[in-house]
């Protein structure tokens, strides 16, 4: 038996794969545009995770700083004096200070001003307006209260020696 090798006519075998390369690119078209979706919802999800990991770490650590500043005079510290204080912390972060509320308890009187060997608390509330992300408000849903996004946290000191 003998085995007569032909020349290959590369014309017809190259006019052969063109409707396969095109074909190839076309479903290559439908899957980028199946996926592209999904991969632009998963990082959106995961930069509005991080600025919310963000807001938390920033707010919890401002109720913190607000009460070690209020505990470390037990006469000297008056209310406004650390809400300013907080302020002005939040100032060096990339949260708008205008947006947060602190409130401090036991508040200050004049009948019955704070002891030394009492507690402290500092309260700090963000508003996370300017920080969502549409179509994201599935990971925002326990920070959610009315049409805004909240975060708040408290730190509670005993009030130390002068």
């Amino acid at each position: 038996m003998q085995i007569i090798l032909k020349p290959m006519n590369w014309k017809k075998a190259i006019a052969r794969q063109r409707p396969m390369r095109s074909r190839r690119r076309a479903f290559a078209m439908v899957e980028f545009a199946m996926v592209v979706p999904i991969v632009v919802v998963l990082v959106m999800g995961v930069i509005q995770y991080g600025m919310l990991a963000q807001c938390t770490a920033i707010v919890t650590n401002l109720s913190q700083e607000g009460a070690r500043f209020g505990t470390t005079s037990a006469s000297g510290r008056k209310d406004a004096d650390i809400v300013a204080y907080v302020k002005q912390a939040a100032q060096s972060t990339p949260i708008e200070s205008d947006l947060l509320k602190v409130t401090v308890s036991p508040e200050e009187s004049t009948a019955s001003p704070r002891q030394v060997g009492g507690p402290l608390t500092v309260t700090v509330e963000y508003d996370m307006k300017n920080r969502v992300f549409p179509g994201t408000a599935v990971l925002l849903a326990p920070y959610r209260s009315g049409s805004t996004y909240k975060y708040k946290s408290s730190a509670k000191m005993r009030i130390l020696n002068p």
